[in-house]
């Protein structure tokens, strides 16, 4: 798809009709919709999630924001509430707001999008000491996370965590791990996954690091050609990724363009 006004208005379309609903929740057991808002709970792991789509203008989004904290922090389990913030947004009032009633305002990131076949256009040629792999097993997830701890600089355990619910995701055909392995240590040495949005023309792709070693080679970029490939087979025609200012060109590289940024608030008991 073309990096051009045209497509990326778009694809803000699609992302906006088809993701900012309940298709965000997929990963919590406990879901509901709260007049315009979608909430999701995690009691096990302690989580709450708050998205919605445009709220009007000159809404003041304060009952809305306090609404959403009785409902989740009633079931004492929720430690840790998101409340995420697209930059598109035109209600100005709502950034003000939730600082105000205690969110923490988190770094923003870039949200990328693009159509799978032009991710798998950019697809760089894999070095011959290296080989894509499926991770399968909860052992090779585990290993897979382990990396990706090193990556973005984890706790073990956090990572673990992570990869006990990975795991559960295969086993269900939500989503998949995959893995550059390099052949001669047989070391994973770069890894991400490809989550399905069930519903949507959307697949999107998270986790994606490659240790410091065996970057500049094309490995990331080659791993998210496969997980483009991996969505298309799944029938999803469109990518998308939320991501930092490292790994934005990367991704430019691969295909995706800039449709928002996204600003992450949470809130903490």
């Amino acid at each position: 798809m073309p990096s051009t006004p045209s497509s990326r208005a778009t694809l803000l379309h699609a992302y906006e009709e088809q993701l900012r609903t309940h298709t965000e929740l997929g990963s919590f057991p406990h879901r509901w919709q709260q007049g315009p808002l979608w909430i999701g709970a995690d009691p096990a792991a302690g989580l709450g999630f708050i998205t919605h789509r445009q709220l009007p203008r000159y809404l003041d989004p304060t009952p809305l924001i306090q609404g959403a904290l009785r409902s989740l922090t009633q079931d004492p389990s929720i430690t840790e509430i998101e409340w995420k913030t697209r930059g598109h947004d035109v209600n100005q009032f709502l950034p003000g707001a939730l600082e105000a009633l205690g969110f923490v305002r988190q770094d923003p990131e870039t949200v990328m999008a693009g159509s799978t076949s032009s991710v798998i256009a950019c697809a760089p040629e894999l070095p011959s000491e290296y080989a894509i792999e499926q991770m399968n097993s909860f052992e090779d997830i585990t290993q897979a996370m382990v990396v990706s701890s090193q990556v973005f600089e984890m706790d073990t355990p956090e990572s673990l965590g992570i990869a006990a619910r990975l795991a559960k995701g295969c086993a269900q055909g939500e989503l998949e791990v995959w893995a550059v392995r390099h052949l001669s240590s047989g070391d994973i040495v770069c890894v991400g996954r490809v989550e399905f949005v069930e519903g949507t023309s959307f697949a999107g792709v998270w986790g994606g690091g490659c240790l410091e070693a065996h970057r500049g080679q094309g490995l990331y970029r080659a791993l998210t050609a496969t997980r483009a490939a991996r969505a298309e087979a799944r029938s999803h025609a469109l990518l998308y990724a939320d991501c930092t200012e490292f790994s934005r060109p990367i991704l430019q590289k691969s295909g995706l363009v800039p449709i928002t940024t996204t600003t992450p608030y949470f809130w903490r008991r």
